[in-house]
């Protein structure tokens, strides 16, 4: 045991001589192998096998490595993007409670008492002003026609009458 453990690096240049030396041997196709050879396939097989799964592993490691980094950095910046969306968030909410408390109502009296007024002010002179004062929207159509809106939209007048 001695023996092999002083001379274990001559034992691992030798063993690898012979593995390339096998290799380069079975790389030439008009080579054709004998017995010995054969059986030096049989060595050099599994240690490429154990070779190509040794690299394999620590590539795979690597990766994972790096792969987990990337993940770290990308998570880091997707919390960041969180907490700033909810920041964004609470700023919307508010605007939007604030908008909800001072929304002015719609009131129906106003509106009866805005077409009154518009039927006993009725004249030829008037009409232009009384058309662009009730019609509140006009939708034109790809065949040419149109629809035209009169009166007061609710939903969709905000409040301001």
């Amino acid at each position: 045991m001695e023996f092999i453990s002083r001379h274990k690096k001559l034992f691992l240049s030798l063993g690898m001589v012979i593995c390339v030396t096998a290799i380069i041997f079975t790389l030439n196709p008009s080579f054709r192998p004998t017995f010995v050879e054969k059986a030096l396939a049989y060595t050099v097989v599994p240690v490429q096998e154990g070779f190509t799964a040794a690299v394999r592993w620590i590539g795979d490691k690597f990766n994972g490595f790096a792969d987990t980094n990337r993940l770290v950095d990308e998570n880091e910046a997707l919390m960041e993007e969180i907490s700033r969306l909810r920041i964004r968030k609470d700023e919307l909410q508010d605007i939007i409670a604030r908008c909800e408390s001072e929304k002015k109502t719609v009131d129906p009296k106003a509106i009866v008492a805005l077409f009154k007024d518009t039927v006993t002010s009725w004249s030829t002179e008037n009409i232009p002003q009384i058309i662009r004062q009730h019609v509140s929207k006009i939708y034109a159509h790809k065949d040419g026609g149109f629809t035209v809106n009169v009166g007061v939209h609710m939903e969709y007048c905000g409040g301001r009458i």
